[in-house]
């Protein structure tokens, strides 16, 4: 069985509202990646996505992966669905969270990002390829991919992939004043409103799509997905990411 690890205190805060465009086809974000983790029954608890690096690292949240010890963490690639027969899974043995200063375990924090190394060379084919880190920052104005998986709790709960088109803006100081509280200190993040190619769903729990790759047009990473939000508290403002490009060169100097 899969569920989510609520595995922070955000949940008021974060009352979702997801406007989902569609499910993607097999292979069409061939860089997405899942982190679960092992149960002592060695069933399998989905905890947030990620993005391939290359054949060895993964890219995600550092709250999805800090906490745990790397043996009881699984990466799931070449697959749009959790549960689907003759998936993939890689083992890890190395987790490495940015350290200057490191992450404190909260969302709205500086440096939620960390890097995952699995054991063995992952191996690439059609559905599964890396994604380069962008070196330049998002842009306002410009749609971005945002892809992840919903968790067993949400109230439109699936075990497929899910797309969720998106406009970044750039300068926070333009995000809503109730989002833009946790963000004006932390420059590192930056907030998104929906594009009008989605529809929308309510009431969505506050723990889906965490570490979800935004991609650009030109398939370069410029972000990760850390948390959505309601538009009962604002119209526009749908969810926040980690800009990554500030973390571009420590990415490379740690996996190369």
């Amino acid at each position: 069985m899969y569920s989510f690890l609520p595995i922070c205190v955000f949940a008021l805060l974060c009352q979702m509202q997801g406007t989902w465009a569609r499910v993607p086809q097999e292979g069409e974000y061939p860089y997405q990646a899942a982190v679960l983790l092992r149960l002592r029954n060695d069933e399998l608890l989905y905890i947030c996505s990620g993005a391939i690096l290359n054949q060895r690292w993964i890219l995600t949240l550092a709250l999805c992966a800090v906490q745990y010890k790397p043996p009881t963490i699984k990466i799931l690639v070449g697959s749009n669905g959790l549960v689907a027969p003759n998936n993939t899974y890689y083992s890890v043995d190395n987790v490495r969270p940015y350290s200057r200063p490191t992450y404190n375990v909260t969302i709205f924090s500086r440096n939620n990002i960390a890097l995952v190394r699995v054991t063995t060379l992952i191996i690439f084919n059609k559905k599964v390829q890396p994604i380069v880190v962008s070196s330049q920052d998002v842009r306002s104005g410009q749609t971005y991919s945002l892809t992840a998986w919903r968790n067993c709790v949400d109230s439109n709960y699936s075990t497929s992939l899910q797309l969720f088109l998106v406009i970044a803006i750039q300068d926070n100081r333009q995000c809503n004043p109730l989002v833009a509280t946790g963000l004006n200190s932390v420059s590192e993040l930056f907030c998104m409103t929906a594009s009008p190619k989605d529809s929308g769903n309510k009431n969505i729990p506050p723990f889906s799509y965490q570490g979800g790759p935004i991609a650009s047009a030109s398939r370069q990473l410029s972000g990760l997905n850390i948390a959505a939000r309601s538009r009962r508290q604002d119209n526009n403002i749908v969810a926040v990411g980690l800009r990554v490009a500030p973390y571009r060169t420590w990415i490379y100097a740690t996996i190369n």
